[in-house]
């Protein structure tokens, strides 16, 4: 195994701490919805959030991450962003597979107002299976002074 792919799988194997980013991760032992296209999927959760439609994307998270988290919960967390004002600017900071057992796909937004700004992070880590890709974790990040969220 490369240096290169050794790094890639110990950032896949980490998630950022509660405290840090909220996070919903997927419950274990069940079986999980399958995702045709995992940058796709990134892609329309992302408009959903930068449209402000957080209850829809919460509902998408939730539901593909068979998690017991609450949806209303989640999309309240994530008004966070949306107070910050409208995107600005949008990226894809990286979309990285890692020898067909899992992908990240991390997306960059900058959102501004004339009242608040701020740069986020959407991290998307999906996992192979058998049958196909599956959302494995979520979670969004707000950097200040760092170049990308960690993970990304």
């Amino acid at each position: 195994m490369s240096l290169k792919s050794l790094f890639f799988a110990a950032v896949m194997a980490l998630t950022l701490p509660a405290a840090i980013a909220p996070t919903v991760h997927a419950q274990q032992g069940r079986s999980f919805p399958l995702i045709a296209d995992p940058r796709a999927y990134a892609d329309e959760v992302a408009r959903m959030i930068d449209d402000d439609d957080l209850g829809s994307a919460a509902r998408s998270v939730i539901g593909n991450l068979r998690s017991t988290n609450d949806p209303a919960t989640f999309a309240q967390q994530m008004t966070a962003m949306t107070n910050r004002g409208p995107v600005r600017y949008g990226a894809v900071a990286s979309d990285r597979t890692q020898e067909g057992v899992g992908r990240m796909i991390c997306l960059y937004r900058m959102r501004e107002s004339a009242e608040a700004a701020g740069f986020f992070f959407y991290v998307f880590v999906f996992r192979r299976s058998d049958r196909g890709w599956h959302l494995a974790n979520f979670h969004y990040n707000e950097v200040g002074n760092v170049l990308v969220a960690p993970g990304c």
